[in-house]
């Protein structure tokens, strides 16, 4: 992709993310804040990190650590790598196609909510 098709990739992808984190937490956009890191727009929730759109489509999310071996055996999923270094199994690159699914994209964000009330402790 050019630059100008990554950034509308992103971007779409960006905003998809933040509708589905709407729906699915139903509280005040406040809790959602975006960074730029990871080569693209990072979505935090609460102060943690869950989430990467990138430029190129792919969504980069954040699992918990006993659910990730069981979602790399999904279709385009592999674990994810900056730098060329692997980022670890809690970290889960996944295919622009896949995500450009309406539901393959909400059950990625819900299993990214769920590794984060996994981490404190919680049930979500």
């Amino acid at each position: 992709m050019t630059g100008s098709a990554d950034q509308d990739a992103r971007e779409r992808l960006r905003a998809r993310v933040r509708e589905v984190l709407g729906a699915l937490l139903g509280d005040d956009p406040g809790d959602v804040v975006e960074k730029r890191m990871f080569g693209g727009v990072a979505l935090m929730v609460r102060g943690d990190l869950l989430l990467s759109a990138g430029g190129d489509g792919r969504l980069l999310v954040r699992v918990a650590d006993e659910r990730s071996e069981e979602l790399q055996r999904r279709p385009g999923v592999e674990i994810g790598t900056k730098g060329g270094r692997t980022m670890g199994p809690r970290w889960l690159e996944v295919a622009a196609d896949v995500v450009a699914d309406d539901e393959e994209l909400r059950f990625w964000v819900g299993e990214a909510l769920a590794g984060q009330a996994r981490r404190a402790g919680g049930a979500r």
